[in-house]
């Protein structure tokens, strides 16, 4: 099902005394535009985040950022931790004591663990709550797609009855503009020399050529079929092929709008123009 280019999600977790929060906040734009706002300790990460962003997003603009907040509990698996290192190190330089230093210097070292920068493993670490904020970023994308579907599947709906009425209505113009037109030649009959008639019998044959819609209004009809298929596919990636579609359809609508000859062809034509504007507008939003 295709979904929208504008989501949000958030997730966080906790990792070596340090709280990460990931933020990812997308909005529409014609390719994959990627903004990371990283700490500067952890820019490291930067090309690893873009391919997993990547991954899963074709367009859009993407704002992704990490923060984290330094856990000010010290935990006495922490403290047992640092003793040990400490006692190690001591011994290393040739302290004879067991414990060379008070318990108020082992929280002041605990505190600066919990300060220390994580190691590069960290992309393992962090891989979980970075793969879960994007689920949860696409879903929100999912969701919001469900929306913009069925709007335009409404429009979609519409712009078919409205394509009905103008052929059934052609067809009836077209009776009308034949018998107007066979009426007038019936008038001149006797007036006209054999030249004369042929020339505007001719020009009679190219007018009407000129106002058929018929090849517009099949074409109309093929671009609205695969625009439907398009929109209830399981593709998610369609949004450039949508747009390719509406375009086309404008194209045939503008076409049809030029060749009218009648205020009610002309009405229906301006209604349908409306309801293909407004699906383009919704169209910028799907990926």
């Amino acid at each position: 099902m295709p979904r929208s280019m504008t989501g949000y999600a958030k997730a966080s977790t906790t990792i070596s005394q340090k709280q990460f929060s990931v933020e990812i906040h997308s909005v529409n734009k014609r390719g994959l535009d990627l903004h990371l706002q990283l700490p500067k300790e952890y820019l490291f990460l930067d090309i690893e985040l873009r391919k997993w962003i990547a991954a899963v997003a074709s367009r859009g603009q993407v704002t992704f950022r990490i923060t984290t907040e330094t856990s000010t509990d010290i935990s006495t698996d922490l403290l047992q931790r640092v003793d040990v290192d400490l006692q190690t190190l001591a011994q290393a330089v040739g302290f004879k004591e067991t414990r060379p230093y008070d318990f108020a210097f082992l929280l002041q070292e605990a505190a600066k663990y919990t300060s220390m920068s994580v190691s590069t493993d960290l992309i393992e670490q962090i891989e979980p709550i970075v793969k879960e904020a994007l689920m949860i970023w696409n879903q929100a994308k999912e969701k919001e797609g469900v929306f913009l579907i069925k709007d335009i599947s409404n429009r979609l709906d519409h712009i078919t009855k409205l394509r009905n009425q103008i052929l059934s209505y052609k067809e009836k113009s077209s009776t009308r503009l034949q018998e107007r037109l066979t009426k007038a030649l019936e008038e001149l009959e006797t007036k006209l020399l054999d030249e004369d008639r042929r020339r505007i019998l001719k020009e009679v044959v190219l007018y009407v050529e000129k106002a058929d819609i018929s090849e517009e209004l099949a074409r109309l009809e093929a671009h609205l079929e695969q625009f439907g298929h398009l929109i209830t596919s399981q593709k998610m990636e369609v949004g450039k092929n949508l747009d390719f579609f509406v375009q086309e359809m404008l194209r045939e609508a503008n076409t049809i709008a030029a060749k009218a000859n009648d205020a009610e062809l002309i009405h229906y034509v301006v209604e349908m123009k409306g309801e293909l504007e407004k699906i383009r507008e919704q169209v910028q939003n799907i990926e």
